[in-house]
């Protein structure tokens, strides 16, 4: 605090960030009710410098799970400035708008948050970076929502802005053009053209594997995994369950044949694009254990190989004990981290979806009871 003091004596320009970073100090400790107090005590209580305090204290409110706080000083704050905030707080009005979004995300207000993504995307200032995250996050939730629409008009024209965000993606090749590709993949599917959807992803397999190879090369620089940024594990998992549909649709229909020939015929089909399904599932929870989706594709694994073997089809477990216990650690590891980010929530469903997935990691599944409990 003193430096702080200092600093501020020293360049009187920086005073409202200095301001901000004192508030922090105590928000960091949970004191919101004192902080309350300090933003109150200041004399004009709608200048730019006092909207910046609020902001500051509506992100602090957002990560203690103090959700409809944080949703009232955000809507104030837009309603306020519209998309034209004073330069002075245009970088703290920026990131309460991106926060903004994730909070309705979060909350399941999909229509929501697709139209502040909207107004987000239109404010000027946006750092590359956010800008294309942005763009597929909201592409996400617009593929999402169009699913449950039953419109057949309202549903083609969801998708349409969907891929339009997708498509603008595809001119850097960087994470969001590997996940850019995966959403084209998912919007295809949704369409319900799975050739399409297919040939989508292979026809940039070459470009997706050079970032793949990116992130590993970067990963031993740094000594981090950064597999569960991989754009590959996301095409490979998406291309999976493809192909899993795809199967299960066949070996359904094929149980209603009278005719034998052709009821094995169709069986051997079905089979043959489960096999092409594990295929692409198994390397997912491999070569990708800390991949958000790792253990969904353990589960469809296990669910093919359950349904092949009782049709009478020679198919090995693919999951040997290490490599469940491999990605048990990572994806407790990742839930770990979401608590000691305060995003107890989250970490707790995680956690709770992977005690029900590694029941027999003992370690881990009592470590993440107890974290639970915490939370």
């Amino acid at each position: 605090e003193e430096v702080l003091k200092a600093v501020e004596v020293k360049y009187p320009a920086i005073r409202p960030l200095l301001k901000v970073k004192k508030l922090e100090q105590i928000l960091q400790l949970g004191k919101f009710e004192e902080a309350e107090k300090i933003i109150k005590a200041e004399p004009d209580q709608d200048s730019p410098e006092t909207w910046s305090m609020r902001t500051t204290m509506a992100d602090y409110l957002f990560a203690r799970n103090r959700y409809d706080e944080a949703l009232d000083i955000y809507k104030k704050l837009f309603a306020k400035y519209k998309e034209n905030p004073p330069d002075s707080i245009r970088d703290f009005f920026l990131n309460s708008a991106y926060k903004y979004t994730q909070l309705l995300s979060f909350l399941k207000d999909d229509k929501g948050a697709i139209e502040a993504y909207r107004r987000l995307l239109k404010l000027s200032g946006l750092s590359s970076e956010m800008k294309r995250q942005s763009q597929y996050e909201l592409a996400q939730l617009l593929v999402k929502y169009g699913e449950t629409l039953t419109d057949k008009a309202a549903r083609e024209k969801t998708f349409a802005e969907a891929q339009k965000e997708v498509e603008a993606l595809l001119w850097t090749q960087d994470i969001w053009f590997g996940h850019g590709v995966a959403l084209l993949a998912h919007i295809q599917v949704a369409k319900g053209d799975i050739d399409r959807a297919q040939k989508m992803i292979e026809d940039y397999r070459e470009q997706l594997l050079n970032i793949d190879q990116q992130l590993q090369e970067q990963g031993q620089q740094d000594g981090a995994d950064y597999s569960h940024l991989s754009p590959m594990a996301e095409a490979r998992y998406q291309t999976g369950c493809l192909l899993m549909d795809e199967g299960t649709k066949v070996l359904d229909g094929a149980a209603a044949i009278s005719i034998e020939s052709k009821r094995i015929e169709e069986e051997d089909r079905g089979a043959d694009l489960y096999m092409k399904a594990l295929n692409e599932l198994v390397n997912v929870y491999v070569q990708y254990p800390s991949f958000a989706w790792a253990p969904e594709a353990m589960a469809k694994c296990e669910q093919m190989t359950s349904r092949l073997s009782e049709m009478g089809f020679e198919v090995e477990s693919n999951i040997t004990p290490a490599q469940r216990a491999e990605v048990a650690k990572k994806q407790f590891q990742t839930a770990n981290m979401l608590y000691h980010q305060n995003q107890f929530e989250n970490a707790i469903k995680t956690f709770e979806r992977d005690e029900k997935v590694f029941t027999e990691q003992i370690p881990e599944a009592v470590q993440a009871l107890n974290t639970v409990a915490r939370a």
